[in-house]
């Protein structure tokens, strides 16, 4: 896993005409005393990895039920487009 708090000049030029980061929203209400709100977050294919920006430094993240699984279906997504499967459980996305 690659991690980074720098802002590479390559991965900025994926996400430059995204609006990430924090909105300053509370949709779902504040999590804990220390929840600083909705966040926006990128998601793109760069030099065969999955790469997540998040448009700020961030501790942690709380998802409902339906998010994570939506996140997990985006991640899915992009994990197949780097390395898409095949062979005989392929089917069974």
């Amino acid at each position: 896993m690659h991690h980074s708090t720098v802002a590479d000049t390559e991965l900025v030029e994926h996400f430059k005409d995204q609006k990430l980061g924090p909105t300053g929203e509370f949709p779902g209400g504040r999590l804990t005393e220390n929840d600083e709100g909705q966040i926006r977050i990128g998601v793109a294919v760069v030099k065969e990895r999955v790469v997540m920006n998040f448009g700020t430094p961030i501790a942690s993240l709380g998802f409902t039920a339906k998010q994570a699984r939506d996140m997990a279906n985006i991640l899915r997504q992009y994990a197949n487009k780097v390395e898409p499967r095949s062979g005989p459980h392929a089917k069974h996305r």
